[in-house]
C-alpha cells in the first residue's frame, strides 16, 4: 500500500517517503516470505500466490512508470512463479497445502504468477530443498505426486502451518487420487478448523491420537516438529527411491516416524511407514481420496469414477472406510474456503508395541490390474538407512 500511494500519488507530500518505506520493507521481506527455491516461508500454497501477485504488482507499477525495480522485489516474483509454474497450471490447480482462503491479490484472474505459455514440465524428481517439497511426475499416466517433508510454518507462530510432515498428495491427469483435505474455516467452528489443520486431515501417520505440533489457538502452534529428507536416490530405470522423518512425536518415549516411497514409473508408488520408538502406542494411517472406494476380494481397495483404474492395498492393520463421520471426525474435504463435503478417508489404526510398519501400494492404469510389483529390494534400503540413521544419527544430506 505505501508503495502504491507513493509512486501513484507523487504530487502528496508525502508521497516520497511512502514510496521509500514501502519499497525498503518489501525488499528486507522478500527473501524472508518467498524462500530462496520459490517456496513459501509459510508452507502454504495458496498464500505463496497471494504473495507472489503482490511482488508481481509493484514489479508491473514501476516498470509500466518507466522506474527502476528493486533487484530483491523482482527477484522474489521470479521465485515465486517458477515455484507455483512448476506445481500448478493455474490458480485453479493449486494443491490445497497449508491454509488457503481463497483470497487474492487484486482479481481471481489476474495470473501475473503464472506464464502465459504452459512449460514443459520434466517427468522424474525435483527438488525444493528450501520449502521441503519433494516433486515427481511420470508424464506416461499423467501422474505427480506432491511429498512434503518441509517445517510446520513460518516462526514464532507458525500461522498458517497445517501439521501434515511426510504428507503425500497424489494426481494422475484429471483424477485426485490422494488429496489434501483443505481448510474449510478460521472463525466458525473450532472443531472443524482444528481438525482441517491437524494431522488427522492429512495423508500421514499419527500416534496416540494428537497433532504433530501443538494446536495452541486458531492460527498459533507450539512444539513443532522438524522433518526432514534423509535420503534420495533416482536409478537409472527411472525409480525414485526417498526417505523422511520427522520428530513430532519425540517426546512420546523417543517416538519417529520415517515414510520411505518408492516411486515406479507407469505407475506403482509403494509407501513404508516406520514407527519407531519405546513402549506401546496407538498408531494411525490416513488416506484421504479424491473419490470414492471399495473393497475388494482380495483386500484392496479401488477408487470409483477414475479415468484409469486405481488400486490401493494397505498392509500392517485392518482398514476401514470413512465417510462423513460427524463423530469422529472423518471423511471430509474442503475444496473450497468456507465449505466441507463428504469425501472418503481410508483409515488403519492399531495399538502397538513399536517399531510398527504399514505397507501402502497404489498402482495406477495397467498397473492396477496387473500383478503386484515387489518392493521387497525397496523395503531393505529403506529399513537398512532407518537403522544407520538410528546408530549414527541422520545428519548427512540425502543423496
Amino acid at each position: 500500500g505505501l508503495a502504491y500511494a507513493g509512486v501513484l500519488f507523487p504530487e502528496l507530500s508525502r508521497a516520497g517517503r511512502w514510496r521509500e518505506s514501502g519499497l525498503r520493507i518489501l525488499a528486507a521481506e522478500a527473501e524472508r516470505q518467498v524462500l530462496s527455491d520459490g517456496g513459501s516461508a509459510e508452507q502454504t500454497f495458496w498464500y505463496l500466490w497471494l504473495v507472489t501477485d503482490l511482488y508481481g504488482l509493484v514489479t508491473a507499477m514501476l516498470r509500466h512508470r518507466q522506474e527502476s525495480v528493486p533487484a530483491a522485489i523482482e527477484a522474489a516474483a521470479v521465485r515465486g512463479r517458477d515455484f507455483l509454474n512448476a506445481f500448478a497450471e493455474g490458480p485453479a490447480d493449486i494443491p490445497a497445502i497449508g491454509d488457503c482462503d481463497n483470497g487474492y491479490a487484486l482479481s481471481p484472474y489476474l495470473c501475473l504468477s503464472w506464464d502465459k505459455v504452459t512449460r514443459d514440465r520434466p517427468g522424474g524428481l525435483s527438488m525444493f530443498d528450501a520449502s521441503g517439497y519433494s516433486l515427481l511426475r511420470d508424464k506416461a499416466v499423467q501422474a505427480s505426486l506432491i511429498f512434503d517433508h518441509g517445517p510446520l510454518g513460518l516462526s514464532p507462530t507458525f500461522v498458517h502451518g497445517h501439521a501434515d510432515a511426510l504428507s503425500l498428495v497424489l494426481r494422475a491427469g484429471h483424477d485426485k487420487v490422494l488429496i489434501d483435505s483443505g481448510t474449510c474455516t478460521y472463525s466458525g467452528d473450532i472443531r472443524w478448523r482444528s481438525y482441517f489443520r491437524g494431522t488427522r486431515a492429512h495423508n500421514t501417520v499419527t500416534v496416540d491420537d494428537r497433532d504433530q505440533a501443538v494446536q495452541e489457538t486458531r492460527f498459533m502452534w507450539s512444539k513443532p516438529y522438524t522433518a526432514r529428507l534423509v535420503w534420495r536416490e533416482e536409478r537409472e530405470d527411472g525409480q525414485v527411491c526417498l526417505l523422511g522423518r520427522h520428530d513430532g512425536y519425540h517426546d512420546a518415549g523417543g517416538v519417529t516416524h520415517w515414510r520411505g516411497i518408492l516411486f515406479i514409473p507407469s505407475l506403482t508408488l509403494v509407501v513404508l511407514d516406520v514407527i519407531t520408538g519405546q513402549g506401546e502406542h496407538a498408531v494411525e494411517l490416513n488416506w484421504h481420496l479424491g473419490t470414492d472406494a471399495s473393497r475388494q476380494d482380495d483386500g484392496s481397495w479401488m477408487l470409483a469414477g477414475t479415468a484409469q483404474p486405481v488400486r490401493i492395498q494397505i498392509n500392517g492393520a485392518e482398514t476401514r472406510r470413512l465417510r462423513a463421520d460427524e463423530e469422529t471426525p472423518a471423511g471430509w474435504a474442503s475444496p473450497v474456503y468456507g465449505t466441507r463435503e463428504a469425501a472418503c478417508t481410508l483409515r488403519s489404526a492399531m495399538t502397538t508395541r513399536l517399531p510398527f510398519e504399514y505397507l501402502t501400494t497404489i498402482r495406477i492404469g495397467e498397473s492396477a490390474t496387473s500383478q503386484p510389483v515387489s518392493a521387497q529390494a525397496g523395503l531393505h534400503l529403506w529399513r537398512a538407512r532407518i537403522n544407520e540413521a538410528l546408530a549414527y544419527g541422520d545428519t548427512r544430506h540425502p543423496g
